[in-house]
């Protein structure tokens, strides 16, 4: 029995619409399978029980959302998403299928970011900056995040394996500013307000899908060092003077690279060089 609609009300014309646009094959492809849904609280937590429920949901279905009644982003923080401006997206991925563990899927977000700006810059023609690790920005503006979740289980040899991986995006597309609480305004924006010009959601997120499936599962392939390079040229954190925090001390540093993993290389202020893997880092200017 098809348990899909206790999630919410869908929109098969919606989801329709969007694979059209999609020029790739559907089996095996993200993308073969979209649930679209008038309003679900987090796309992720719909994704996370579709993906949990088992066969229905194979790698590659996209689960959105028309809107989000509980948005989140990284520390469960808010990611407001008013109804009909936005692209709520989920992604489910099967990283175990396609051979990868959860060490391989350390770059992921990273990656995600850069499909991102690029199905952006092919329906926008602009190309929005990444802020490490999960931020994506336009004109210094936030107009999206991403939140990578994975579930891992123990392979019969007693090894982690990543059960599944759920990949949500939130981009403002259509929002006005006065569709931001008002402690986000001057901080936050949307591709209309940045570009003067109305976007269609749907043609802009079938972009997106489309570039994600060409990175997945390439980049974590032999494209590793092509994706890195374009991680490094968008993201501004780079070259920056950062605060973070490590063990619970406020430190500063020059953020000067990304590693393989796309950790974050800083350069402390006493001289010491290490990585930040994940974590909260601001400019040190803000």
């Amino acid at each position: 029995m098809d348990k899909t609609q206790d999630y919410g009300r869908l929109l098969p014309g919606r989801a329709a619409a969007i694979q059209q646009q999609l020029d790739h094959p559907k089996e095996g492809r993200l993308g073969q399978q979209i649930f679209y849904f008038a309003s679900v609280d987090s796309t992720n937590t719909v994704a996370k029980a579709m993906a949990q429920a088992g066969a229905d949901c194979t790698h590659g279905t996209v689960v959105l959302a028309g809107e989000q009644t509980g948005g989140r982003g990284r520390f469960d923080r808010v990611f407001v998403s008013p109804k009909s401006t936005g692209m709520y997206l989920s992604v489910i991925l099967r990283p175990a299928e396609a051979g990868f563990g959860p060490s391989a899927l350390s770059p992921l977000t990273a990656f995600v970011g850069v499909a991102v700006c690029e199905g952006i810059e092919d329906v926008c023609g602009i190309w929005p900056k990444l802020k490490w690790p999960n931020d994506v920005l336009l004109n210094g503006y936030k107009i999206g995040g991403i939140l990578t979740e994975m579930a891992t289980v123990l392979s019969s040899s007693g090894e982690a394996v990543a059960a599944y991986t759920i990949v949500g995006i939130g981009l403002n597309v259509n929002q006005q500013e006065q569709d931001f609480p008002p402690q986000l305004r001057g901080v936050a924006a949307s591709l209309q307000m940045a570009t003067g010009s109305v976007w269609d959601v749907d043609t802009v997120t079938a972009a997106i899908i489309a570039r994600l499936d060409a990175m997945y599962p390439v980049a974590l392939l032999d494209g590793i060092q092509s994706y890195l390079e374009r991680y490094s040229t968008l993201c501004t954190t780079i070259g920056q003077e950062i605060r973070f925090v490590q063990n619970g001390m406020e430190r500063f540093g020059t953020a000067v690279g990304v590693d393989g993993d796309a950790g974050l290389m800083v350069e402390t202020t006493s001289g010491e060089r290490l990585v930040l893997c994940s974590g909260e880092i601001s400019l040190h200017k803000e």
